[in-house]
């Protein structure tokens, strides 16, 4: 019993460096704000949807009124064979705009990374930006991020997302345990060791897609966005770069429960089955196994009173560190108060890692309907 305490002891020394060090990487990220707007190149929206007649009229209209001229911005919308009314919605759209495009996914190919390819095969821009259908942004979003890779060149760009909490708990929740995972893609770039990103909001030259086969690994239903990172990161001219602005946000809708947010969590962790990235797999391995090892001291504290301590000690060790690095974040993004909810969440957190790896690779994903 001794030896796994000591193991526990080891990890959590482990992990808290860890998370100190990606917090030292989000910190040195510099706030970055539009100094130009001078740029002739064509940028191309890529937007994959499958039955999101409630949320597509709602990113429309932010697209529509973006701070940019339509002759240097189109928007490529590609429908995984909707069974809703999404359809109508996007061609009655797209009569009103001339450079906003709608196509369906050939009856042969399904799902999002299919979409977002048969997409990026019809676009014309230099620069490929990606968003989801469910959501919505500021008028200044895709000019930040053009200004941005005029000023910086990088070959793909990270961009933060935030979930649009309401009034329930279980979003606040889930807006706190996002913050953590954008944070971590974010401050993993900021110390050029790059882990995450996401497809709700990235961007990419266009080069870099078809600089190789199979780009976003299709054997998976997860991972269009890693597997562009990794890809990117190969590249000894790979450039990776997060833009911390809030003009650069996309907000996101959260999970309306349980079920959907399990399903969420299990299909990221079943792409990683496709990793080999020594950065990933570590930082993934030392965050598992920091919950896990807390969750097993608290199971076996009610077992056996001595444990107790040493579950007390390392979930202090351990909720201190991920407060500073929240801290932070919620300071970025305007979210101080939901730290309120922080002591329930790290619980949470210690459960739900711990449990969904395994459900990952032992249950059939779901998404939009369909099983992976």
């Amino acid at each position: 019993m001794l030896s796994f305490q000591l193991l526990s002891i080891a990890i959590i020394l482990v992990y808290i460096i860890l998370i100190l060090t990606i917090y030292i990487g989000w910190k040195r990220i510099s706030i970055y704000q539009v100094k130009q707007n001078n740029f002739t190149f064509l940028t191309s929206v890529v937007i994959a949807f499958r039955n999101e007649e409630n949320n597509l009229s709602n990113l429309l209209y932010y697209l529509s009124k973006q701070e940019l001229l339509s002759s240097v911005f189109e928007v490529i919308l590609v429908n995984d064979h909707s069974e809703d009314n999404s359809k109508p919605i996007v061609e009655n759209f797209c009569l009103q705009y001339n450079n906003f495009s709608s196509f369906d996914l050939p009856a042969n190919k399904f799902g999002k990374k299919a979409a977002i390819d048969y997409g990026i095969n019809k676009t014309n821009g230099k620069i490929i930006v990606l968003t989801d259908a469910d959501c919505t942004m500021n008028t200044r979003w895709l000019k930040t991020i053009i200004n941005y890779y005029v000023e910086f060149k990088p070959e793909l760009i990270s961009l933060p997302v935030q979930i649009k909490a309401n009034k329930t708990f279980f979003s606040k929740f889930q807006l706190l345990e996002f913050l953590s995972l954008i944070g971590s893609g974010a401050g993993s770039i900021g110390i050029k060791k790059p882990i995450l990103c996401n497809a709700a909001n990235m961007a990419f030259e266009k080069k870099l897609y078809f600089s190789q086969k199979n780009i976003m690994n299709n054997k998976y239903a997860s991972g269009d966005d890693i597997f562009l990172l990794l890809k990117a990161k190969k590249n000894k001219t790979g450039n990776i770069r997060f833009v911390k602005s809030k003009d650069a946000i996309v907000y996101i809708k959260p999970e309306e429960n349980l079920i959907n947010f399990i399903q969420q969590r299990m299909r990221w962790v079943s792409k990683s089955r496709g990793y080999n990235d020594f950065d990933i797999l570590f930082t993934s391995l030392t965050v598992y196994m920091a919950n896990f090892v807390v969750l097993i001291l608290l199971i076996l504290s009610l077992l056996n009173i001595f444990n107790f301590k040493y579950f007390i000690v390392l979930f202090l060790a351990k909720s201190l560190i991920d407060y500073l690095f929240l801290f932070s974040l919620t300071s970025f993004f305007n979210k101080r108060n939901f730290l309120m909810y922080f002591p329930i969440t790290e619980i949470l957190v210690i459960i739900y890692t711990a449990v969904i790896p395994i459900l990952a690779f032992i249950q059939p994903v779901k998404w939009k309907g369909r099983k992976y």
